[in-house]
């Protein structure tokens, strides 16, 4: 058996950056599918530090926080807490092409 590649349209280093920028800090991240012929990815990262401010606020909330960290090229999906208090979001990194973008 070879060693598989897997597609990143972007780095998970520019993923985990914008995160700790805001004080987030994903412990691991995980991909669990791609399209390199569209051009995305999905992960799910594991949390290991969020910001205070957010910490007692609606899943709501703490998500368009998360949110807030990325450009439009990462979607931030279903942040949740198992029950044994780990907190885990699922990302969509999906690049923007030129032909979808909208000139403003």
């Amino acid at each position: 058996m070879g060693k598989t590649t897997l597609y990143h349209p972007l780095s998970l280093h520019v993923i985990r950056g914008a995160a700790e920028y805001c004080g987030w800090k994903f412990k691991h991240i995980k991909q669990t599918s791609s399209d390199i012929d569209e051009g995305w990815a999905r992960y799910i990262a594991q949390i290991e530090i969020m910001p205070k401010e957010v910490w007692r606020t609606s899943l709501d909330t703490m998500q368009q926080n998360l949110q807030s960290c990325f450009l439009d090229d990462i979607r931030i999906y279903y942040l949740r807490k198992t029950r044994t208090g780990k907190w885990f979001v699922d990302i969509v990194v999906r690049l923007i092409r030129e032909s979808e973008a909208v000139a403003i």
